[in-house]
C-alpha cells in the first residue's frame, strides 16, 4: 500500500516547502567578492587657511563697481575703470541711461558717446576735493551736447569729457554752447563717477 496517495496534498505541499527554507544556498549568503564602494580621501586646506570663514571672504557689492572705477585729482578729470574698452563702452551707456541722460549719437569706433546734458543738474553729494574744486560753479549754464570718449588704458579704460563744438549743437541745445567753459563737462563725469561707484548695476 503507497502511503503518500493517502496523504493530503497540502500536507505534501507544507514538507516540501519546509525542506527547501532549510537548505542553504551559499551563493545567496557568500558575500565576499561582492563589490565595495571606493574608500574616498578628506582634502585638507593648505596650510595656513585652516581658519578662513565664508564672512571673511569678500563679497561684490550689489550695486556700483566699487573700487573698481576712480577719478583723477588734476585737470582734465578722467574717469578710469578697471576694465576693457568694451565692457567699458557698455557701462558707460548703462550709466547714461540709470541717469537718463539723452544719448543723441555714437560711434562706437572712435569710442564716442554724444549726449545732451544741462550741468546745472549735477548735485554734490559728497566733500571732498571734487565737490570743492566745483563750488565755484554758478547755475547758468544751459542744457548743451557733450562728447564722452572712452579710450583703452592698457588693460584698463579712462573716459573723458567735452562739450561739443558749435556745429555740433543740434537745434536748442545751441543756445547753450558756451565753448570758453569747459566746467560743465567736469560735472558731467562727477555725476557718472558717482553713479558707477555707487549706483550701476552691470548687466
Amino acid at each position: 500500500m503507497n502511503y503518500r496517495q493517502h496523504l493530503p496534498k497540502s500536507l505534501l505541499l507544507a514538507a516540501v516547502l519546509t525542506a527547501c527554507g532549510t537548505v542553504e544556498d551559499r551563493h545567496y549568503t557568500d558575500n565576499e567578492f561582492l563589490e565595495r564602494p571606493p574608500t574616498l580621501g578628506v582634502d585638507h586646506p593648505p596650510a595656513g587657511q585652516e581658519n578662513i570663514t565664508r564672512s571673511e571672504v569678500p563679497e561684490k557689492p550689489d550695486k556700483g563697481l566699487g573700487d573698481d572705477v576712480s577719478i583723477n585729482t588734476a585737470s582734465p578729470l578722467q574717469i578710469k575703470l578697471a576694465r576693457p574698452f568694451d565692457i567699458a563702452w557698455h557701462d558707460l551707456e548703462m550709466a547714461l541711461k540709470d541717469m537718463k541722460i539723452e544719448i543723441t549719437d555714437r560711434e562706437h569706433d572712435k569710442g564716442q558717446y554724444y549726449v545732451t546734458y544741462d550741468p546745472d543738474d549735477y548735485q554734490s553729494e559728497d566733500s571732498g576735493f571734487l565737490d570743492k574744486s566745483t563750488s565755484f560753479f554758478k547755475n547758468d549754464y544751459k542744457q548743451a551736447v557733450y562728447i564722452l570718449t572712452v579710450e583703452e588704458d592698457g588693460s584698463d579704460s579712462r573716459i573723458s569729457a567735452a562739450i561739443a563744438n558749435e556745429a555740433e549743437q543740434s537745434g536748442d541745445d545751441k543756445d547753450g554752447y558756451q565753448g570758453g567753459l569747459t566746467d560743465g563737462a567736469d560735472k558731467l563725469l562727477l555725476s557718472l563717477y558717482k553713479n558707477m561707484r555707487d549706483e550701476l548695476v552691470e548687466e
